[in-house]
């Protein structure tokens, strides 16, 4: 749900707020931040954005499906520093970049939304994977044995064959 008072995406006009971004910071007078505030566009701090990015990785090694928990996900402490400093470079794309400043917003619905999505799609693809996998597998062990895979015949008709059978 958006915070009271925040205005939905599409109800922005948004020439109207970067021309009061510009004149604002050519007075000098304000503080990005302090026009980021002015405008309804407050962002999460980085501290808050790496907690968020360490418990995304963190959930790879939660999660019992398999091929998951995937120990190798969460941030190791010697990863911490690596993690930090991408963390970090993300975050900036983010606050640089006008169509992904949502992702610093802290009324965001996005993190839920993609779980949402993540929950439906994450195991569809791990089936296809499986599937895929055991496919490959099912035709080389066929090359290597010398066998092909028997081919379906397709039913003759006959004049004298029951069609219920066909």
């Amino acid at each position: 749900m958006k915070a009271e008072g925040t205005p939905h995406v599409d109800a922005i006009d948004w020439e109207a707020d970067y021309e009061r971004v510009a004149a604002a910071l050519e007075e000098e007078t304000h503080s990005t931040e302090d026009v980021r505030r002015e405008l309804g566009l407050e962002q999460i701090d980085k501290e808050t954005f790496f907690a968020n990015f360490k418990g995304l990785f963190a959930l790879g090694g939660m999660i019992p499906v398999p091929p998951l928990p995937l120990e190798c996900l969460p941030i190791k402490p010697e990863e911490e520093a690596a993690a930090r400093g991408a963390s970090d470079a993300l975050y900036d794309i983010c606050a640089e970049t006008p169509f992904l400043q949502f992702l610093l917003s802290p009324e965001s619905e996005w993190a839920k939304r993609g779980f949402a999505i993540l929950a439906f799609v994450g195991p569809k693809l791990m089936a296809v994977r499986a599937e895929l996998a055991a496919k490959a597998r099912a035709e080389r062990e066929a090359k290597e044995t010398g066998r092909k895979q028997p081919a379906k015949a397709a039913p003759v008709a006959t004049p004298d064959a029951d069609p219920q059978r066909l």
